[in-house]
């Protein structure tokens, strides 16, 4: 049988209180980092949406593609909620099951996002702990070490029922949404990336040029992948990429994302509202 315990870890403590205060120092971090990529993905998302009416010859500013992304960004949360369905662009959730054993706590982190399930790792104590029976240990793992991290997982979990939160017990860290409202403070590198910008914006071009090229009845799911992997090499692609280049604004503000038509800011958030004018530029 199949054993994958891809994130296991190993804290040096029994004390549950102790592991609360672990744990509210992993949701500290957690936090800011969920809000991060939540607003780096409504920014790219929004900015996409203004970047296609641009090369389309629409006025952007007559669309508040903010409000849209995010729109999009909660229906796609709620789904994931409905469905349990794997969106780790924008599923902020982080779990953690512990399972008391002798003197230390075994754990083992649950996250639809890598870079919220590395955080494990990052706080003093939290030890690597994972373990897999169809792979040599990694080189800093002795097979004495590793032959004993298998004795120790079958014995608290895998001679069980094998099901984490049967076993243990378990904490959520974040929910999907994260815990924080958005400010969209700090974004400004995702809209100067005008080269960035142009590459999707020519990519799509040249898959979509291409695809209709192909008889309909040779558009397979295959023929779409292969286009996809291998965009920069299509041949419509440079051209797709000059032209953006040539017609994306090349820095656009937050305000210009949010629609010109955004109603005026009240005068106690002025200050802060004039200073995300400025982030995306």
């Amino acid at each position: 049988m199949s054993t994958h315990i891809e994130t296991g870890f190993l804290l040096p403590i029994r004390d549950f209180s102790k592991i609360l205060i672990e744990v509210n120092a992993l949701r500290a971090k957690a936090e800011v980092l969920a809000k991060e990529l939540l607003q780096t993905h409504v920014i790219k998302e929004a900015l996409y949406a203004f970047d296609q009416a641009t090369m389309a010859g629409r006025a952007p500013g007559d669309a508040d593609f903010l409000t849209v992304a995010l729109d999009k960004m909660s229906e796609v949360q709620r789904e994931v909620r409905k469905t349990g369905c794997l969106e780790p662009d924008v599923d902020m959730s982080l779990t953690l099951t512990f399972f008391p054993y002798k003197e230390v706590t075994l754990g083992m982190a649950f996250a639809a996002n890598q870079k919220l399930l590395k955080l494990t790792s990052s706080l003093p104590g939290w030890t690597d702990y994972h373990y897999q029976n169809q792979t040599d240990p990694p080189d800093t793992v002795t097979e004495q070490e590793w032959v004993g991290r298998k004795k120790v997982w079958d014995e608290v979990l895998l001679s069980r029922s094998g099901i984490p939160n049967r076993e243990g017990f378990t904490i959520q860290v974040l929910p999907i949404r994260g815990l924080l409202s958005l400010d969209f403070i700090g974004i400004g590198t995702i809209c100067s990336d005008l080269n960035k910008r142009a590459h999707r914006i020519a990519a799509d071009i040249a898959i979509a040029t291409e695809y209709k090229k192909i008889p309909v009845e040779q558009r397979t799911l295959p023929c779409l992948t292969h286009l996809v992997l291998n965009s920069t090499d299509l041949p419509s692609y440079a051209q797709a990429k000059q032209d953006a280049l040539s017609k994306l604004a090349p820095s656009p503000t937050l305000r210009m994302l949010k629609g010109e038509h955004t109603a005026p800011r009240d005068a106690s958030n002025s200050s802060q509202a004039a200073q995300n004018d400025d982030l995306v530029g």
